[in-house]
């Protein structure tokens, strides 16, 4: 995978000068706290990218994998920054 990802409920990679925050959904994770607080320190000429899933609760299990963010999902949003 291109970069480096950081497991979590924000996790985030460094690729070609980018940051990538992927929370498990758009209103529930920490993802825009994060985001904000980077733009807050003086980074935010930074190119930035938010890889979100759905917008949902998240189920047990594999059904999890339905809604989640994944590997194909980071891969491609890393990309956005070569």
């Amino acid at each position: 995978m291109p970069g480096e990802r950081k497991g979590g409920s924000a996790g985030g990679w460094g690729h070609g000068g980018g940051l990538g925050v992927v929370p498990e959904s758009p209103s529930a994770g920490v993802g825009e706290g994060v985001i904000t607080a980077i733009v807050e320190g003086g980074q935010g000429a930074t190119p930035l990218r938010r890889v979100v899933g759905a917008d949902t609760y998240t189920p047990l299990a594999g059904a999890a994998l339905l809604v989640l963010p994944g590997d194909a999902d980071v891969v491609a949003a890393a990309e956005k920054f070569s």
